[in-house]
């Protein structure tokens, strides 16, 4: 594990600093997100095939700030909150591949270069698997709601979600200011 960035740090002609390739092998925590995030996803697709048929014509398409229903529409705009899921899913693990054309808030260096990959992976591992299952949950409950099973998202949807998200990045914020 203490393979050294290779030593390119310098300016090439172009005058932009070349970032080292790292190989970094994915710690636990990071295969068991991937694996959740793609359990979500899988899970998502065959609950909606399940209920497509029995789901009534006209849903929820849009929840205000409280998480009240304020329009209502065809029930293919599930399809809509699917596809954006799915491509925030296929985005961000691609993404995570390429550590090395990240922006970095506290500089790279040799010493700090495997680190501050590692923690930016991680924060899109965590992420990823945050709005997938934020997604999810929306799918999950305009269902709810278009079937009378419930009537919003809830008060506390929208600030836990931004506690979560923005909880998860100055996590990675001040884990990657001592890294540096």
């Amino acid at each position: 594990m203490s393979e050294q960035p290779p030593d390119n740090w310098e300016l090439p002609a172009g005058g932009k600093m070349k970032r080292p390739r790292l190989d970094i092998p994915r710690a636990q925590q990071e295969v068991f997100c991937d694996l959740i995030a793609a359990a979500v996803v899988l899970g998502v697709t065959a609950y909606l095939i399940g209920i497509w048929a029995s789901l009534p014509a006209t849903i929820p398409v849009h929840f205000n700030f409280a998480g009240q229903v304020d329009r209502w529409g065809s029930r293919n705009a599930l399809f809509l909150i699917f596809a954006v899921m799915l491509a925030m899913y296929i985005g961000l693990s691609i993404l995570q591949r390429f550590p090395h054309i990240y922006n970095y808030p506290f500089g790279l260096t040799p010493e700090n270069v495997r680190r501050q990959y590692q923690l930016a992976r991680q924060l899109l591992t965590f992420i990823k698997t945050e709005v997938v299952c934020l997604f999810a949950f929306i799918q999950w409950q305009t269902v709810s709601v278009a079937r009378g099973r419930g009537e919003t998202l809830g008060i506390w949807f929208l600030p836990f979600m931004m506690l979560v998200l923005f909880g998860t990045i100055a996590y990675h914020l001040v884990q990657a200011s001592r890294a540096k």
